[in-house]
């Protein structure tokens, strides 16, 4: 967690510093931008995928099993808090910093030094409070209902690791359902927004031509926030009490929610405050669906192999990122009718996978997860 919060900091302060020469310097060539930027993300994609990795093996050892469909709630609650910073306290930046550079430029390069600064400060907090087990920090270990690693034993040789998540039929089908998250996620996330400021006007490629200081447009972190905070934590209250810590029951049910509002979001288009509507659904029931399979579901897998199953899980929610940023960029700029009529398969898929898996719940004796008797 300390290398990724360390380098995602210093990813920032790099792109804050190289918009900072393109802008006022010209020491940097504008026609480098592109590529320069895309590199410095790249790296810092990188890091933040270590953080989230090592966010879900640090927690694992001090949470029972019967803890964890809440604290996969608090971790999907978490991913929307930084949404809301993302979309929101950014925009609001941007707009205190105009005028403020040399010669009464926008000094729009703070969008990238001010979160260096924030994960600067949290990187010495964590390196001050931050242990691997309550036995670190002088609290006894507690018996969290799964095997985990013992003290000073040694981690799996690496094919033996990848042969331990890919040859378990359940991570590979929570894997699948990760593409359809990030496809339903990322189709969402990122595509309401950009409707709607896409100028109205004749022809099915219009938008909605809301300005930036539309109620919607200007709380779009804050409604992302609070659909976050509501689904991971029903979802993962619902795991915890109602499933007998099962975390595809409640998955199934948001996949059913995503793919009634896919329905809805068709006949929604062209009313802005429908469609908020059907976005707050869909985002409770994605970033709900993530925080139990990426946090939870993972960490339910055996201790030596919990942190590889996060990693390839989370890496298989990006690859849904990837085809809906390509698909819908096509598709958007020809006619948004098909937006809706795009997602709606992820959703499907989504929910007939999470049934298939329904039963399944972690296992006590390491080998990650066993089907629990149907009722």
């Amino acid at each position: 967690m300390l290398w990724a919060l360390a380098g995602s900091a210093i990813m920032n302060a790099l792109m804050g510093l190289a918009l900072n020469q393109v802008l006022t310097t010209g020491a940097i060539p504008k026609h480098y931008m592109t590529p320069l930027f895309s590199g410095l993300y790249m790296v810092n994609m990188y890091f933040q995928s270590i953080g989230a990795v090592a966010i879900v093996k640090v927690n694992a050892p001090w949470f029972h099993v019967s803890e964890r469909g809440r604290l996969g709630g608090m971790f999907g609650a978490m991913i929307s808090m930084g949404l809301f910073f993302a979309f929101d306290a950014n925009s609001r930046l941007l707009e205190a910093l105009r005028g403020t550079g040399p010669g009464g430029m926008d000094a729009t390069w703070w969008v990238f030094f001010a979160p260096a600064i924030g994960l600067a400060a949290i990187w010495l907090v964590e390196f001050i409070l931050l242990r691997d087990r309550p036995s670190h920090a002088g609290y006894p270990d507690i018996d969290t209902g799964v095997p985990e690693m013992a003290h000073g034993e040694k981690p799996l040789p690496i094919r033996q690791l990848f042969k331990s998540v890919f040859g378990n039929p359940v991570l590979v089908t929570v894997a699948m359902i990760g593409i359809c998250t990030g496809a339903l996620r990322d189709g969402m996330m990122h595509w309401v927004p950009i409707y709607f400021r896409t100028p109205a006007g004749p022809g099915t490629a219009s938008g909605l031509g809301l300005d930036m200081h539309h109620p919607i447009n200007a709380n779009w972190g804050l409604m992302l926030m609070c659909a976050g905070i509501v689904g991971p934590m029903a979802g993962g209250w619902a795991r915890d009490k109602v499933f007998q810590h099962r975390c595809f029951p409640p998955a199934t049910i948001f996949y059913g929610i995503l793919i009634l509002s896919t329905i809805a979001m068709y006949f929604a288009l062209g009313n802005p405050y429908a469609m908020a509507a059907v976005s707050f659904c869909m985002a409770l029931s994605y970033i709900g669906s993530q925080g139990l399979l990426t946090a939870t579901a993972a960490m339910d897998f055996g201790g030596k192999a919990r942190a590889t199953a996060t990693g390839v899980i989370d890496g298989f929610v990006y690859i849904g990122t990837a085809a809906q940023s390509v698909c819908l960029g096509q598709i958007t700029s020809r006619d948004w009718r098909w937006w809706p009529v795009f997602l709606m398969p992820f959703a499907i898929v989504g929910f007939i996978l999470c049934l298939r898996v329904w039963h399944v719940k972690a296992d006590k004796d390491g080998r990650g997860y066993k089907a629990a008797p149907a009722h």
